[in-house]
């Protein structure tokens, strides 16, 4: 069993997960939160010092995770349009599509503006890089993003559940910042461990993405944590 962990420290810092395919249980700290504090999801703790008050997770890879993946997502899309690629090929390909429009986003003044308009732009271009040379990679765009808008595309991380119910017992409120775009609002009312959660800050709604400082800036000041 490897014990979850959730550290806030002054200097702004949010726990969030390190996930990837091959090791999904790690979880890495940024800049982001208030004061001290160590979780642990095995053991019962005692509510902390006043001054922490509020934990915020990110949600994909955290919280929530795609089921099925997003390449198996993306693969059974294309297959409705008559393009087959292995899985393998698709991740591979999704990588590099990634990172390029987090190169682009990164290059721009301001670095890692956003909004609505630049979020579903922004997977537009991943999605056509993907299957780049197919006529119809715009429809399978169109079609994954009304897919990953559906509460039957996401299942719960139970590491995460795991750690936002260890926040809870705690005496914590708990909030959510995520670099999805507005999907994540009306999926935030029927998705668990989701449903509840009353403060929910989007990039595409805040107008910055993470790595941004405006990002974490905006979250803080909207929790009254100026």
């Amino acid at each position: 069993h490897r014990d979850l962990h959730l550290s806030l420290r002054r200097q702004r810092q949010m726990c969030i997960r390190d996930r990837t395919q091959n090791n999904p249980a790690i979880e890495t700290v940024v800049n982001f939160g208030v004061s001290f504090l160590h979780l642990n999801v095995t053991e019962k703790i005692e509510k902390p010092t006043a001054e922490v008050d509020t934990v915020v997770f990110d949600v994909v890879g955290t919280l929530l995770e795609p089921s099925p993946s997003v390449a198996k997502a993306y693969k059974n899309s294309a297959e409705t349009f008559g393009v087959t690629l292995p899985e393998a090929d698709i991740s591979k390909r999704f990588s590099v599509a990634w990172e390029n429009q987090e190169l682009f986003d990164s290059q721009q003044q301001p670095a890692f503006r956003t909004s609505r308009r630049r979020e579903y732009e922004r997977w537009k271009q991943i999605v056509c890089e993907v299957f780049e040379g197919y006529t119809v990679a715009e429809k399978i765009f169109e079609d994954l993003w009304l897919h990953f808008g559906k509460p039957s595309s996401w299942r719960p991380v139970v590491q995460g559940c795991q750690l936002l119910e260890t926040a809870r017992e705690a005496g914590l409120k708990v909030a959510l910042a995520s670099n999805f775009d507005e999907r994540l609002l009306p999926l935030a009312q029927c998705v668990e461990p989701l449903i509840g959660i009353e403060n929910i800050f989007a990039s595409s709604e805040i107008g910055w993405r993470k790595p941004a400082v405006e990002f974490f800036r905006t979250v803080e000041s909207r929790l009254g944590k100026d």
